[in-house]
């Protein structure tokens, strides 16, 4: 058989080391390429769930936002033309909240966040975890509770310098109990957005209380 080899000759073989180095070479290559692979796809897993973390926790809180003003607007229709607000004015709020933030049925009905936590309304300036207030001529007050740190924040920060609000509490535990807000330094002591993240402390029980003036 004629020989189709350029110049008539054959190529001689690489030497059996050379090739077995190769072979090496290659496995390693592949070996290295896939754990870079799987590092990337752990990165970019990572951070699409850190940023839809960050985007869930900013759609509930503005829904939480959305609930407050609308509580609000609904006591101040509904006691324009009483002469006080009462004591515990959450049973008012039910027929105006979005099914999505009731819990329970009947009398047992709660009105809850996306995370779980209560939403409170009484009158006057002494915030209480279960709306317990005190009848009141000129305020009414609305409680958060079990907030995480990034809503904590931005709810109580939307409220700073508004005329209508007398003043905030904010607390960083749930056992801890909501102070009055009547006094200079009581409404002083979370009036700037450094002083509200300082008690946001970062776990899932903040809570806060907005006291609402007439």
């Amino acid at each position: 058989m004629a020989d189709t080899t350029l110049g008539g000759s054959r190529r001689p073989a690489p030497p059996k080391r050379r090739l077995h180095r190769r072979m090496r070479l290659r496995r390693g290559l592949t070996m290295w390429e896939m754990m870079l692979v799987v590092a990337v796809i752990a990165f970019v897993v990572v951070g699409v769930v850190a940023l839809y973390n960050v985007a869930s926790t900013s759609i509930r809180t503005q829904r939480v936002q959305s609930v407050l003003s609308t509580a609000e607007q609904t006591i101040r229709r509904a006691y324009a033309s009483q002469p006080q607000y009462e004591a515990n004015m959450t049973q008012v709020l039910w027929s105006a909240m979005p099914t999505t933030a009731i819990q329970g049925t009947g009398t047992g009905r709660d009105i809850v966040t996306p995370w779980g936590g209560e939403i409170f309304s009484g009158g006057g300036d002494t915030p209480d975890d279960d709306g317990t207030g005190t009848a009141s001529n000129n305020r009414f007050y609305i409680t958060v509770l079990l907030l995480p740190e990034a809503a904590c924040e931005r709810l109580a920060t939307a409220y700073l310098n508004r005329s209508d609000v007398v003043g905030l509490d904010v607390e960083g535990a749930a056992a801890t109990a909501f102070t009055q807000v009547n006094t200079a330094a009581q409404i002083q002591a979370f009036d700037t957005v450094s002083e509200i993240e300082a008690e946001c402390d970062g776990g899932d029980d903040d809570k806060i209380a907005i006291v609402f003036r007439s």
